[in-house]
């Protein structure tokens, strides 16, 4: 019988992929999941599949990972620039191990996309033309998760925005899409190559817009910006240039009509009809995918001063993985690294928040402009972040307190979920503090944040860590917690020598007496 192998197994497609070759009959000896740390796939190997390390960047962990294997399933690597790199790097690996097939992950209509990410796509499809492999090229379609996952801010705002125009795309699930992969590959059959383009009935935001609104019952419209504007709209929010011509350009390809297909491969790979929309969005406002996989999570710190070193320690005996960053680069963490053990790496600012599940940011305040926003798009990032004028120098808006620290942050990272959190426990005592939840002296930290699901992921977190959450409400409440609005709720007296537990009563009556710095 033949070994099939999935790159990058442990990530969302790459673990449906595995979960439905063993749900289609494959033997789990017969499945290896390729993974860049081997301990975020206990839970395959627990079931019988072989986990082996193979990491894109390190070409010498690839070729012994692909010994014995007869198809490979190539997942496209999320670091966006490195991918031709990347894949390369497999795809010659896996050549000089002997893989008969190559199945890899491409984009729809990859030939003739405007999409700005179409082109390492077109460039891996000719490494693999150029690698003398039997191959098998799976375009697929953008995520329904991609709008799914925002569901929440949809129906706070009660619209959509873009700047996609009446441009359809025919989207479909991951897990339709890692089916369809499941099936590419069993087809013992097929000879020379084959590439399928795959999405599912295609449909337009304003459609997208009308589903939404009939399975919650809450009114959701699209409206539509020229070009220009939706740039300007995007930089007014907090987003540098590049970036948001980089979103407007992932628009304007949808309008072109890039992300549309008529093509019937995706059904008939599933044997089935794709998930319908309504189900989708019927999932998501059940159970958003923002929650539920904070088992599983890795951690990223924007930041690895005290406070990051705190949380990372906490973070790792909770389980966790973290990749940790500063501004001075990851060479210079390379100490506290091995001090934390084989769950921490360090990065680049960038990288650590696209590799976090969750992002912590513990950086001085002046430099919040400085978090990347990109990488950022559609994670709850935990702002730990106090006003400090001596710091952080004079910021008007928060001299005249006509907004919050975080809501500054929140600003800068638009299609982000900011919970304000962990600014009100000096760095030793987070820690000392940490608690188990049967604990009768466990700590509650004060959660402010303007989304719902964010702060129960972050809930879930700070329950990992030893705290309970106590909910205070939107980020404009986040003043009541701000330094100096609140007597120190950790110390005998407030004093930081003596930290005693805070449980959520005590938090309370401190919040509700809580004073802004003009009252003060």
């Amino acid at each position: 019988m033949p070994t099939y192998a999935i790159t990058g197994a442990s990530g969302q497609l790459g673990r449906l992929a595995v979960q439905q070759l063993l749900a289609r009959g494959v033997t789990a000896s017969e499945v290896v999941a390729l993974v860049r740390t081997p301990s975020k796939a206990d839970d395959l190997a627990d079931r019988g599949v072989q986990v082996r390390e193979a990491d894109y960047s390190r070409p010498q962990t690839l070729r012994g990972a692909l010994a014995g294997v007869d198809r490979l399933l190539l997942i496209s690597s999320s670091e966006a620039g490195q991918r031709v790199a990347h894949h390369t790097n497999v795809i010659e690996a896996a050549t000089t191990a002997g893989v008969s097939r190559i199945l890899y992950t491409s984009m729809l209509d990859a030939d003739d996309s405007t999409n700005p990410l179409a082109d390492e796509h077109r460039a891996t499809e000719q490494a693999l033309r150029e690698a003398g492999v039997a191959y098998t090229v799976l375009r697929n379609g953008w995520y329904t998760e991609n709008y799914t996952d925002q569901l929440g801010q949809y129906l706070r705002t009660a619209e959509i925005v873009g700047a996609a125009g009446n441009g359809k795309i025919s989207a479909a699930t991951r897990q339709d899409y890692a089916a369809a992969a499941a099936a590419a590959a069993l087809l013992q059959d097929e000879a020379g190559n084959r590439t399928y383009e795959l999405g599912g009935p295609a449909l337009n935001l304003t459609d997208l817009a009308r589903v939404i609104s009939e399975v919650t019952g809450t009114s959701v419209s699209y409206r539509d910006l020229p070009i220009e504007e939706y740039v300007s709209s995007l930089q007014e929010a907090g987003l540098d240039e590049d970036n948001a011509r980089f979103v407007v350009a992932l628009d304007a390809s949808i309008a072109h009509g890039d992300l549309e297909t008529n093509s019937r491969d995706l059904a008939q790979l599933l044997g089935r009809p794709t998930t319908p929309l309504a189900d989708v969005v019927r999932a998501a406002q059940g159970a958003d995918p923002r929650v539920g996989k904070i088992d599983l999570a890795t951690i990223g710190l924007i930041g690895a001063g005290r406070i990051g070193t705190a949380l990372a320690t906490l973070a790792i005996g909770a389980g966790y993985d973290v990749v940790l960053s500063n501004s001075r680069g990851p060479e210079t963490l390379s100490d506290l690294v091995e001090q934390l053990g084989p769950r921490a790496r360090a990065a680049r600012p960038a990288d650590a928040a696209a590799a976090g599940d969750i992002v912590v940011v513990t950086v001085p305040l002046r430099a919040y402009e400085q978090i990347p926003a990109a990488p950022l798009a559609g994670k709850v990032v935990i702002d730990t972040n106090n006003y400090d004028p001596d710091r952080d120098e004079h910021i008007a808006e928060l001299d005249d307190e006509t907004t919050t620290a975080s809501e500054l942050l929140q600003a800068h990272l638009p299609t982000s979920h900011v919970v304000k959190a962990l600014n009100t426990v000096y760095f030793e005592h987070l820690t000392t503090l940490s608690r188990q939840p049967s604990a009768p002296d466990r700590s509650a930290v004060p959660i402010a944040g303007n989304d719902d699901t964010a702060k129960k992921t972050v809930t879930t977190f700070l329950d990992a860590i030893g705290y309970d959450a106590y909910d205070v409400g939107p980020l404009e409440e986040g003043w009541r917690y701000q330094s100096g609005a609140i007597t120190y709720p950790y110390g005998a007296d407030g004093s930081f020598e003596n930290p005693q537990p805070a449980n959520a009563e005590r938090l309370a009556s401190l919040l509700a007496q809580a004073k802004r710095a003009r009252d003060i």
